[in-house]
């Protein structure tokens, strides 16, 4: 989850992205659909649910919201895909050698 407080022309009240504000948006932002049926597909499996286009337009996104700082993960998508949480740390989040030396 991103604090995407800063692109609330986009996700705030009223943006068009505002629809996933506090879900998983993963399915809608690769399909290109902001149905609120996307929203929240905890089990979704990039690999094997989506197409290769979808992919590559779900990438995209997922590089936009590395400016937005991360505070957290939806549980449910971490009850299904728990080793996502460990790559994310590792890949995302300053090392605890990185942290003492600030």
């Amino acid at each position: 989850m991103h604090d995407a407080t800063r692109g609330k022309t986009f996700y705030g009240k009223g943006g068009p992205y505002n629809c996933f504000a506090g879900k998983e948006a993963a399915l809608g932002l690769a399909k290109g659909s902001f149905d609120s049926k996307f929203a929240n597909a905890v089990a979704l499996n990039i690999e094997k649910d989506l197409k290769f286009s979808e992919k590559e337009d779900l990438y995209g996104f997922m590089d936009t919201f590395q400016k937005y700082p991360v505070v957290g993960w939806l549980k449910e998508w971490m009850d299904h895909h728990p080793e996502d949480l460990e790559k994310f740390k590792k890949e995302h989040l300053p090392s605890e050698e990185a942290k003492k030396s600030k």
